[in-house]
């Protein structure tokens, strides 16, 4: 691929990995504009046919939010600091792998991506990694009906994630999930610190589904939320709220080496 356009996104302390960036792309004559994360719209992404995330993982998830069909890079500008889980390239090697990709010498994963929507109308922005539903505050009880296809049951937890491939790698594992494939279609669920007593014995507390499966979770909370890919933005999750989770219907295009 030759891009023609490209969109840098950078976060403000990442100046030196920028700086790379942008003396290579001069360098190959190649059009860019550069954005603070804190200022990217749908707007900016308007007639682009690339974008580079110059950060960490926290930048490159934001900026997925935003993008439909467009492929993304992640240069890792800190890889002392940075996990740089999604990175395919960091600023000591950038200059490679732009000419690399210059040259066709890459691939696209389509990464599969989850929505939310709430009460059949508010809907999240397309997760890459996974969606938290359970209390805002951590150390309230969750309460919540899960319901996977025809089965259905009430926990009391301290919340479920359901992740895609690329986010049953990073909480999901974490919290004691199975880590699958990348772009894997299956969907996982995992029930985080399911509380079994006199009144609660759950049953349902992990495993996968195909796209196939209706997910639905109804909240028996005053003060949850649905959150996606562990970033600022949530959605009001309170009792009576109802949030299905669907494939979304653009995959992120990855780009590797």
């Amino acid at each position: 691929m030759k891009p023609k356009n490209v969109l840098v996104v950078y976060h403000v302390h990442n100046f030196r990995g920028l700086e790379t960036v942008k003396r290579e792309l001069n360098r190959h004559k190649v059009k860019f504009t550069s954005i603070d994360r804190k200022n990217l719209s749908k707007r900016l992404l308007r007639n682009r046919d690339l974008v580079i995330v110059v950060g960490g993982d926290g930048t490159f998830l934001r900026t997925t939010h935003m993008i439909d069909t467009l492929p993304v890079l992640l240069v890792s500008s800190d890889v002392t600091h940075n996990e740089g889980f999604f990175a395919r390239a960091d600023r000591e090697d950038f200059h490679k792998k732009l000419v690399m990709l210059l040259k066709g010498k890459h691939k696209v994963t389509k990464l599969p991506r989850l929505q939310g929507i709430i009460n059949g109308k508010t809907k999240t922005v397309p997760t890459v990694n996974e969606l938290y539903i359970g209390s805002k505050n951590p150390y309230y009880t969750s309460r919540y009906t899960l319901n996977l296809g025809k089965k259905s049951e009430y926990h009391k937890s301290s919340g479920v994630l359901i992740s895609t491939g690329a986010g049953s790698q990073g909480w999901h594992k974490s919290a004691g999930g199975k880590p699958l494939p990348l772009a894997t279609k299956k969907i996982s669920y995992l029930v985080r610190e399911p509380y079994k007593g006199r009144l609660s014995s759950t049953k349902i507390t992990k495993g996968t589904v195909s796209e196939k499966i209706k997910i639905k979770i109804a909240s028996d909370m005053y003060i949850g939320i649905v959150a996606v890919d562990s970033s600022s933005k949530d959605y009001k999750f309170n009792k009576g709220d109802v949030v299905e989770i669907k494939r979304y219907k653009y995959p992120l295009k990855f780009i590797e080496f």
